[in-house]
């Protein structure tokens, strides 16, 4: 020791040690001086680990008139192997207590007690350490520590931080409980964190960020459990990797939970709630993994298609969310402090989105509205009537290929029933033109027998009688609700001479069409093919006329 003063303190501690314990060893009196000095420096791990009593221990740290001889940085005890188990239940404590290199092959147990600090670095417990009721002013440490016993902190309450980082804890039950704690600014479980137990937060309280950045979870079942956690910062599981489930049940998170490259078999979050945006891009593993969203709220979702679980794995009804943002894949998310510009919203990508629900699902109404509505308030009307016309194929049970196929005509005209126009304006084209053709032979004749008479006498009309219009006639027939006057005045005549339906002129128009095959079944334009033509325009009109109807009356349904 350099400084008196640090060698009175040291040797009135150990007149103390000797009255209380008689002789103290090599090992006990290396915590002394340790204990006394003003210096905080770091230990080197040792190969000997120097046995000290437990008992001693504990009376360095309750003893008052010892107390006064201790330095502020605390207790420090390094190098030792304590046998026996340590109890400091209840005790108070004013100064720091740190572990380095240490071995404990009892019990630790600090239920209810009340100290600035509690350290462990790089030491290994073959029991478990009791600490339901802690209170600190600081933090707690437990930097790569080697646990083969339960860590309890129930109740506990971290003034500061409580840092995992480094750790690995080997019981394969429960293995960090801290049900109940409150924890002033982080909980870190970085980096390199692996735990082969149950990690349990339900109901605790976090100041700041959970940061679970690359921690990996060996055990089996929910390895995470923080049902009714509130944390007040972020959830970052960054290159996280769990063999089994996290559960955020009811959680509540005030910033974002992030999940860059993590490898999760199933994260549930029923009921969550997220202040911030969710953050699934670049998953591994994705066709493993069970996707719960159902009942969460968050702000944004930031995804990427190759990171969505498989079909039959995503769960989403009634998942609240502002807005949907799909990424390209990235490979070096992990160091990129921003996410790259989001890609427009297609209707497409979440109409695939929303089939990776279990069939069951699918049918269900809020999760398909929730993407309609969206579409619809970013100024996408049609994409949002796509998606409305998908759910309600997905209702009617329209999954075989064949029935889509057959039905698909309908399903068009259901997303957009103002398509119906397009076979009524080619109908009316057609009969149009043959019904012009068909006047031009003469093959039309006035449904008045006096005005038939006058125009076979006089070649003329008579007055007020209405002039054939082969357009109004043949959209007459084709939109059946319409009434102009020519279905009633004008019909196929049966005494028409029969004649080519293709005109005379162009000559090259006439020799063009006898070279199609059609024209060797409709060669001629008769009294037959006219009437069969006037009936085929009607029947069909009255179909489309139906379907534009069930169309329509399906698009407005509840």
């Amino acid at each position: 020791m350099s400084r008196p003063f640090e060698t009175a303190r040291f040797e009135a501690l150990k007149r103390l040690a000797a009255k209380n314990y008689g002789k103290t060893t090599r090992a006990e009196n290396e915590v002394l001086r340790r204990s006394a000095s003003t210096e905080n420096d770091d230990p080197r791990e040792s190969r000997e680990r120097l046995e000290i009593r437990a008992e001693f221990l504990r009376w360095l740290a309750t003893d008052k008139e010892g107390a006064a001889n201790i330095d502020a940085l605390g207790i420090r005890v390094a190098n030792i192997t304590i046998v026996t188990p340590l109890e400091l239940d209840y005790c108070k404590l004013t100064f720091p207590l740190r572990f380095d290199y240490c071995t404990f092959l009892g019990p630790l147990s600090f239920v209810s007690a009340e100290l600035p600090t509690l350290s462990f670095f790089h030491c290994e417990t073959g029991a478990a350490v009791y600490a339901e009721g802690l209170k600190t002013t600081g933090s707690v440490f437990l930097r790569n520590l080697n646990a083969y016993g339960e860590i309890r902190l129930v109740g506990a309450q971290i003034g500061g931080f409580l840092n995992c980082g480094g750790a690995t804890l080997n019981p394969r039950g429960d293995a960090l409980v801290a049900d109940g704690a409150k924890i002033g600014t982080y909980f870190f479980l970085r980096p390199e964190f692996c735990c082969h137990g149950i990690i349990r937060l339900a109901g605790a309280e976090i100041g700041r960020d959970l940061d679970c950045t690359g921690a990996t979870l060996k055990a089996t079942g929910d390895v995470l459990f923080a049902d009714g956690a509130i944390i007040k910062g972020n959830v970052f599981l960054r290159g996280f990797s769990s063999s089994g489930g996290i559960r955020l049940v009811g959680t509540q998170i005030d910033g974002d939970l992030d999940c860059i490259s993590s490898q999760v078999v199933e994260l549930y979050c029923r009921e969550m709630r997220v202040a911030g945006d969710l953050i699934w891009m670049n998953v591994r593993q994705p066709s493993q993994t069970n996707l719960r969203l159902s009942g969460a709220t968050i702000g944004t979702l930031h995804d990427d298609q190759a990171s969505w679980p498989h079909a039959g794995r995503l769960h989403i009804l009634d998942f609240a969310y502002r807005d949907l943002a799909l990424h390209e894949k990235s490979t070096d998310l992990m160091d990129k402090p921003q996410l790259a510009h989001s890609l427009r919203l297609r209707v497409e990508d979440r109409i695939e989105w929303l089939m990776l629900q279990p069939k069951g699902e699918r049918v269900i109404a809020q999760p398909w509205i929730q993407v309609a509505n969206l579409l619809e308030a970013n100024g996408d009307a049609d994409g949002a009537k796509q998606v409305v016309y998908e759910y309600r194929r997905q209702q009617m049970g329209y999954s075989n290929s064949a029935l889509r196929l057959v039905t698909w005509p309908y399903d068009r005209l259901e997303e957009q029933p103002l398509w119906i126009g397009v076979p009524i304006l080619t109908l009316g084209a057609v009969g149009s033109f043959m019904f012009w053709r068909a006047r031009r032979i003469s093959a039309m004749a006035p449904t008045d027998k006096d005005a038939r008479t006058t125009l076979e006498k006089c070649g003329k009309l008579p007055a007020g009688y209405p002039p054939f219009n082969p357009i109004v006639y043949a959209l007459e027939n084709v939109l059946p609700v319409i009434k102009l006057g020519q279905d009633s005045a004008w019909t196929p005549d049966p005494q028409a001479p029969t004649d080519n339906w293709v005109p005379e002129r162009p000559v090259w128009l006439r020799r063009l069409a006898s070279r199609w095959r059609f024209t060797r079944y409709v060669s001629r334009l008769d009294y037959r093919r006219l009437a069969v033509l006037r009936w085929t325009l009607i029947l069909l009109g009255w179909a489309f006329a139906l379907i534009l109807a069930a169309a329509i009356g399906s698009r407005f349904k509840p």
